[in-house]
């Protein structure tokens, strides 16, 4: 079976704030190594458990965070950006299962370590009246795919968020958000156990995991910092200003509404 794992920063092991999570930020290095072991541990305990390919998709800044002479040797890696399908890039119908490593609880999570929605120009996401962040966003792409995401490691908040989307998902959470700048960390190798251990039971439990799939039309809403940028979003077809910060849109298909909202991002960073 082949295995899809979306590896992003802010919920890695040992990560607390941006002087670890940012490319300029004095601990970066050591933030890269931790990244790079989280992601060989999911894979150890996919493979343990019966999985024969793993694509990793490096999805966080410049998407050149992992150490491809750290990477397990039996994993390929993807890294930098493509043009429309952005964490997930390189996910398919061919695979049986998606992992998300290192992953963040959505913007406006008091208690999420590092937590935000792609950036902090987006404050509010809803689709179909779900609010989600970027567990949400590519559980959905994966689910378009006919691909569940069968586990995700993360903060304790991420997890419960995790949980509350996707109720069949394993989590594994390795640290205690105490604001979003703040955590009680578990130990770094003790963490890399509990994520192997995770992603084995995952692998192990793939049965029971269910693609996210919405009924259509697919209704996307998106709050913004600035009503400027709301404006400048308003401004193009198909896009409606719900109130001074807030545009929607609606798409009748998962996978072009997922891209859409990339769309619509990059017209509000124009602002």
């Amino acid at each position: 079976m082949k295995l899809f794992i979306s590896a992003d920063i802010e919920g890695i092991s040992g990560v607390t704030n941006d002087a670890q999570a940012s490319q300029t930020g004095p601990q970066f290095a050591e933030a890269r190594r931790w990244m790079t072991g989280d992601v060989n541990a999911a894979i150890e305990g996919a493979i343990e458990a019966g999985v024969t390919q793993v694509l990793v998709k490096d999805a966080h800044g410049w998407a050149l965070n992992l150490l491809p002479d750290g990477i397990d040797e039996r994993a390929t890696l993807l890294q930098g950006w493509g043009v429309e399908d952005g964490m997930m890039e390189g996910l398919t119908e061919a695979y049986g299962l998606a992992f998300l490593v290192g992953y963040h609880p959505r913007a406006g999570t008091p208690d999420g370590v590092l937590s935000h929605t792609w950036s902090g120009a987006l404050r509010r996401l809803v689709v179909n009246g779900i609010e989600m962040g970027e567990m949400g966003l590519s559980a959905l792409f994966a689910g378009a795919l006919g691909v569940p995401i069968a586990l995700v490691t993360t903060c304790e908040a991420g997890s419960r968020q995790a949980r509350e989307l996707l109720p069949w998902v394993e989590t594994a959470s390795v640290k205690r958000g105490i604001t979003r700048f703040a955590a009680e960390l578990i130990p770094i190798k003790r963490a890399q156990d509990v994520i192997r251990d995770a992603a084995r039971r995952a692998v192990e439990r793939r049965g029971e995991m269910e693609p996210l799939q919405l009924q259509a039309p697919f209704v996307v809403r998106t709050t913004w910092s600035s009503p400027g940028m709301a404006q400048t979003c308003a401004a193009h077809e198909g896009l409606a200003l719900v109130d001074e910060y807030t545009v929607e849109f609606s798409e009748t298909d998962q996978l072009a509404a997922l891209r859409r909202l990339r769309q619509v991002f990059r017209i509000a960073q124009t602002n």
